[in-house]
């Protein structure tokens, strides 16, 4: 074998290294602080402030972080009271905060099957149950998308927002929880496999003011349809490796 056949063998065991953003690292910490016991349920974080100086970074940083592992369900936003972590179990937290750095592959099919079977269903409910509080808040959850999505900035987390605010207006706590649940990995995903696609964002807009007109008016088989075409669009943005 000569040295050039050796360089080739040497390079194939080589593997990409993985950068890691700074808001897994602030998750990783928060992980280590509930798993030493120094951070409990029930237990209120820091102030962004304080978080933003002890952790080095920007308060931008801090806030996606947050938004991530609220978003996870493993804390909530108080008003006048700050970050607090849920009052669940310990193993459960950690096992939500894996879930959100894991690396386990995920396809196109399995997110797509998933979203259907959570997400289709979820509109259905909305446009059945929904109070006229959550109906003004998926309102003004699509208003805050319309907006970011005309300034051209990211509209991922706003997009998040809006069928979060789909799942609270099914009034099933279990339904939403899977759908919490399943965020993490829907965010990763988008993240990884995502295309830029000219005018997606745009046309996203319009299935979401679909969805949430058919909830308005209360027409379960419509909320139901635009979701599951939504879904069969949003597939197209995304690239298995």
């Amino acid at each position: 074998m000569d040295a050039e056949d050796t360089s080739k063998d040497i390079a194939n065991l080589l593997e990409k290294v993985q950068v890691k953003l700074p808001s897994d690292l602030i998750i990783e910490q928060i992980s280590h602080l509930i798993s030493s016991g120094a951070l409990k349920p029930g237990q209120r974080l820091p102030s962004e402030r304080v978080l933003e100086e002890r952790f080095g970074v920007g308060r931008a940083h801090v806030r996606q972080a947050l938004h991530r592992l609220e978003l996870s369900g493993i804390v909530r936003t108080l008003p006048q009271s700050g970050t607090v972590v849920e009052k669940i179990g310990v193993q459960t937290i950690e096992w939500l905060i894996r879930n959100i750095l894991g690396k386990e592959e995920l396809t196109t099919e399995m997110l797509t099957e998933v979203r259907g079977l959570l997400e289709v269903s979820s509109a259905r409910l909305a446009a059945e149950r929904a109070s006229p509080k959550q109906l003004a808040e998926l309102r003004q959850a699509y208003d805050q998308l319309v907006t970011k999505t005309h300034a051209g900035d990211d509209p991922m987390e706003t997009d998040f927002l809006f069928h979060m605010r789909l799942a609270d207006a099914t009034n099933n706590v279990l339904l939403r929880s899977l759908i919490n649940l399943m965020r993490p990995d829907v965010m990763r995903f988008a993240q990884e496999h995502r295309t830029a696609k000219d005018g997606r964002p745009k046309e996203a807009l319009v299935e979401h003011l679909a969805i949430l007109e058919a909830v308005e008016t209360r027409r379960p088989d419509d909320a139901a349809a635009a979701m599951r075409h939504h879904i069969r669009m949003s597939r197209e943005q995304y690239q298995d490796r």
